[in-house]
């Protein structure tokens, strides 16, 4: 299968084989927009890639774009809670929500470590911010100490806050964003890590999605949304132009608003002498309210039959309507 992409969008085209001659193949776009006012306007540097494998983004780690289809819409949000008129605060909700569809909120708590006083463990205040990274850094995880070996919270290495033994808790930081409904009151308590962005494969998302029966070491059943990028909660099954993401406590006035954007992007379906004209569907939309930054990723999978020696292309292509 050819892919000529002719946009000025980064695109990926994951195939795979299946049964016998028949082929799963999704082409992709992301598109990197600039937000003002809550209007989305393409980027004349289009800054979100699509990449075959897991990798290192500004924020912290993506997941691999090389799917087929994923259960629903990730919606991610990336960057710094901020204070209020930006006057220091010890803690601030951040909130999203998409009206009818989605409402998340994480607390985020200025700099704290455990420290040991005669009575026992305790939490020093926190320390006043302007501005906080929400990103996997400041959720519950990293690395503990055990018979003196480091080794990794493994549904989050990338955190602060995991301890294995009281005796080694003096002095370690706690992390700065949590579930406001379970908040870390005494050193061992190991809460799943929140986040608005991208999450790394981990207990949460695979009993979301999976059926194990462990006695048998057997898979019973598997959802798409095995393939989200997101946790399940901030996974949408559908979003249509003109429906809004507000985020809350990411700008020192006010609210980010983004509008979902009507961009027509289509890819032509060459097979023999069959043409299919389908129009790319949203999977993803990541949101970065500090800077009044965006990236929507389209997507259309389908199967296909392969037939030797006859065409097999796909083109994506842009309609000239307004965004």
């Amino acid at each position: 299968m050819e892919l000529i992409n002719n946009t000025a969008y980064p695109h990926l085209l994951f195939r795979t084989a299946m049964l016998d001659d028949m082929m799963a193949v999704a082409p992709m776009l992301r598109v990197t927009y600039d937000v003002r006012n809550g209007i989305c306007t393409p980027s004349k540097e289009q800054f979100w890639k699509l990449d075959p494998a897991p990798w290192e983004g500004l924020y912290g780690p993506m997941e691999s774009d090389y799917v087929f289809q994923r259960g629903g819409i990730d919606v991610m949000v990336f960057g710094n809670a901020v204070a209020p008129n930006n006057i220091p605060i010890q803690r601030m909700l951040v909130k999203v929500a998409i009206a009818g569809k989605l409402s998340k909120e994480i607390m985020v708590i200025g700099n704290r470590k455990w420290k040991q006083m005669v009575t026992g463990l305790s939490i020093t205040n926190p320390e006043p911010f302007t501005e906080m990274p929400i990103g996997l850094a400041n959720a519950y995880g990293g690395w503990a100490v055990w018979d003196e070996l480091r080794f990794p919270f493994s549904n989050n290495p990338h955190g602060k806050g995991f301890i294995w033994e009281k005796e080694f808790a003096d002095g370690v930081p706690l992390p700065n964003v949590e579930n406001p409904q379970q908040l870390i009151t005494v050193w061992n308590q190991k809460p799943h890590p929140e986040t608005l962005g991208s999450m790394p494969m981990c207990e949460k998302k695979v009993n979301h999605s999976a059926t194990i029966n462990y006695e048998k070491k057997e898979l019973g059943s598997l959802s798409n949304t095995f393939f989200n990028a997101s946790l399940p909660d901030m996974i949408v099954k559908e979003l249509l132009p003109g429906e809004e993401i507000i985020v809350e406590g990411m700008t020192s006035k006010g609210n980010f608003k983004m509008v979902i954007p009507d961009h027509s992007l289509s890819a032509d379906i060459f097979l023999g002498t069959q043409i299919n004209v389908r129009k790319m569907q949203i999977d993803q939309i990541g949101v970065e309210p500090n800077i009044g930054r965006a990236f929507i990723t389209y997507r259309y999978p389908f199967n296909y039959k392969v037939i030797p020696g006859k065409q097999r292309t796909i083109t994506l292509y842009e309609k000239t309507t307004a965004l």
